[in-house]
């Protein structure tokens, strides 16, 4: 698959490229044994791609690399310099050394990218930035082998087929009564986080568990109660198995809040004109209260000289943007933003843990957790979602 993995970063630099008015890419190629040693109808699929690839190189000029590469005598693997796309997040526009495995980075990243335009085109610029989590970038909702309970459990063997046999528009009913439709093959993946809002007692009751489990591992992690619980509203404050944000969510498609940058400060904001958000609580109404009163106060006792520690020491900083360090409380202030960070995706994203990335770190915050008590945490609360989805 390195292969296609390959062409797919070639043609996307190519485009690029091109796009930018750099002009078109071209390498040299050299025959290689599958066109001296038999005929072209005879090659099998590895081999086809290969020409395509092949067929690509044409166009690369040998000023234009797709990867510095070099050997170095202490190592005996080929290294590589890669310039990782702004939605990364990481280098900061600037290249950096493969050191791992180099057929390996290839592939990830070539998915990677493949991911990011994805929610790019689908779900905008906020959600290809930000919405990474631990669990990597969100999977592809299209058509997909899995199995889910809308497909086996609440729908007719009829239903079933009409849905997943290649209908490409339709509907159909759950046993709770409501009815799902699409108009377009891509609309099929999102309906099955119908679960999450169906009424049937066996669906409502396994949610009510869900939550007793999130609960728990979050109270063994955190040990302030008060914390615990306002941590756990992010998900849904009722435990009688319900969401409270699964209709309105559904009804919506299942989509996250569409947001906008502001370009003078850098910010964002959410596009009132674009899908609204759906998550609200009393925490959050009063922490517009609060920043409305900050505001008008001028922000005074929100800044103060504080210090951060990295790994080249201490360093100091004079704002306190998001008050938690200059709260009396600083793990409930940080479990309150928590809320903030919720209200920017949708119930299905948060529920499978494809989190905004400031959320992680306010969650941190929030229970005083080192990286790998943070890391066990989150990866206690991605297992429960693949066992009870």
């Amino acid at each position: 698959r390195n292969d296609k993995d390959m062409a797919t970063l070639a043609w996307e630099l190519n485009a690029a490229r091109r796009a930018k008015g750099f002009g078109v890419l071209r390498a040299v190629h050299q025959l290689g044994h599958p066109e001296k040693r038999k005929k072209a109808s005879e090659y099998d699929q590895h081999e086809k791609l290969n020409v395509k690839v092949d067929a690509l190189t044409h166009c690369l000029t040998d000023d234009m690399p797709l990867y510095v590469s070099f050997k170095r005598q202490t190592r005996r693997q080929t290294q590589l310099w890669y310039e990782p796309l702004y939605e990364e997040n990481v280098g900061h526009g600037t290249s950096h050394e493969v050191t791992s495995d180099v057929y390996r980075h290839i592939a990830k990243s070539a998915l990677r990218r493949t991911s990011i335009r994805r929610l790019q085109r689908n779900e905008g610029d906020f959600q290809a930035n930000f919405v990474i989590g631990v669990t990597g970038r969100a999977p592809s909702e299209r058509r997909s082998s899995f199995l889910t309970k809308v497909t086996h459990d609440n729908l007719p063997t009829d239903a079933r087929i009409a849905m997943w046999g290649g209908m490409d528009s339709g509907s159909v009913t759950c046993a709770c009564g409501d009815r799902l439709t699409w108009s377009d093959r891509k609309e099929l993946g999102p309906l099955q986080w119908h679960c999450l809002a169906c009424v049937l007692p066996r669906e409502v009751g396994i949610r009510r568990r869900w939550r007793a489990f999130i609960r728990s591992a979050i109270a063994k992690a955190i040990r302030d109660p008060v914390v615990v619980d306002i941590v756990t509203d992010c998900w849904t404050h009722r435990t009688d198995g319900t969401i409270h944000t699964a209709c309105d969510d559904q009804e919506q498609g299942w989509l996250p809040p569409t947001m906008r940058q502001l370009a003078d400060v850098g910010s964002w904001e959410f596009d009132p004109s674009g899908v609204p958000p759906v998550f609200s609580s009393r925490l959050l109404r009063e922490q517009e209260t609060e920043s409305s009163d900050s505001e008008s106060d001028g922000g005074c006792e929100r800044r103060m000289v504080n210090s951060v520690v990295t790994a080249n020491g201490r360093f100091g900083y004079d704002t306190d943007w998001n008050g938690i360090e200059s709260s009396t409380r600083p793990e409930a202030t940080a479990a309150k933003l928590l809320h903030v960070a919720r209200q920017r995706t949708d119930t299905s994203r948060w529920w499978t843990m494809r989190w905004p990335t400031d959320a992680i770190s306010l969650l941190s915050r929030a229970g005083n957790l080192n990286a790998t008590k943070t890391y066990e945490l989150m990866r206690k609360l991605r297992q429960l979602s693949n066992n009870f989805m």
